[in-house]
């Protein structure tokens, strides 16, 4: 038998029929209750497990930490940060050198060729250490509301914001619904034939899956580069300062998130991890400056987006 967790403990004391259920029933009983009641419980778990001191601060990220660490290891965030750099950089070492151990048996020039742009991709990304926050995944109290938040660097928070942009334009070009079989999504992705095709396009499914393609080749050998080379403008500006956006805490939408965006390593370096709340409000600027600088770097990729899908597109019509 487990040991009963903490939110174990509080759900028996709110709802008498959760002791009497299987533990494989216990993830269906909680996904099922209300948002907003599971929004209650966390906030009480997360008082229970945290430290008001420090605003109960909390990394729900998981394998994020080691078993044996704390979070308060780390003096800044900028430690933290760089610490799972590291650990990223040695894991892919590691990954490589088995690919390259694989791939050795080979001698073709296309295979070499494989070899020396992953190596030459690898010194790249990591040469040296940047903010890397992708989304890291935090719980923290704020004036007694939970809030549930991502911790995430500038350039991550705009490439995902660019990203959605982008599904919607393709959306509007080429309509589409996706098949599942018996409604799950996830089989559908999984067949073994790969020239099945996932969607339903009124006909341009081969039109949809080739305009798919150029765009996720766009993203990553482009896009990156692209928020780079527009966000290293603002560095004078901008440079050790915050963004805050909260999202959803309404009551008629209630689907609460909060996002702490992070421009650059010496905004890292300025955020004491016990005093997040507090640091973190003394580097904040107005979230309408990051939104100029994603509607300036979104009218770029709008019009990259149009160049691909033309090109795209007349080669589907002729």
């Amino acid at each position: 038998m487990s040991k009963k967790t903490i939110l174990d403990k509080i759900l028996e004391k709110k709802f008498s029929n959760y002791k009497n259920i299987s533990e494989d029933e216990k993830y269906d009983f909680w996904i099922n209750l209300p948002k907003k009641t599971q929004y209650e419980i966390n906030s009480e778990e997360l008082k229970l497990i945290g430290k008001k001191e420090y605003d109960y601060i909390n990394c729900i990220e998981q394998g994020r930490l080691y078993k044996y660490e704390s979070l308060f290891d780390y003096p800044t965030l900028y430690e933290f940060d760089k610490s799972w750099w590291e650990f990223q950089k040695q894991t892919q070492k590691e990954n490589i050198q088995k690919d390259i151990k694989l791939m050795q048996d080979k001698s073709d020039i296309k295979t070499l060729e494989k070899i020396t742009e992953i190596q030459n991709k690898y010194e790249i990304n990591y040469s040296e250490y940047k903010i890397n926050m992708r989304g890291v995944l935090f719980r923290i109290i704020e004036n007694n509301k939970l809030l549930y938040s991502e911790f995430i660097s500038i350039y991550s928070y705009i490439y995902y914001k660019i990203e959605d942009e982008i599904h919607t334009e393709i959306k509007q070009k080429i309509p589409y619904t996706y098949k599942c079989d018996e409604n799950n999504l996830e089989t559908s992705f999984n067949k073994k034939n790969p020239f099945d095709i996932y969607y339903n396009a009124q006909g341009r499914e081969l039109e949809l899956d080739s305009l798919n393609d150029k765009i996720e080749a766009y993203k990553n050998f482009k896009l990156e580069k692209i928020i780079e080379k527009y966000v290293s403008k603002y560095i004078k500006v901008f440079s050790g300062k915050t963004f805050r956006i909260d999202t959803g805490y309404e009551k008629d939408n209630f689907n609460p998130f909060t996002s702490f965006i992070f421009f650059d390593e010496k905004s890292l370096k300025k955020i004491r991890i016990k005093h997040f709340l507090q640091d973190f409000k003394k580097c904040q600027l107005e979230y309408n400056k990051l939104e100029n600088i994603i509607e300036d770097i979104y009218f770029k990729i709008k019009q990259d987006f149009e160049i691909i899908y033309e090109k795209n597109h007349n080669k589907f019509c002729n």
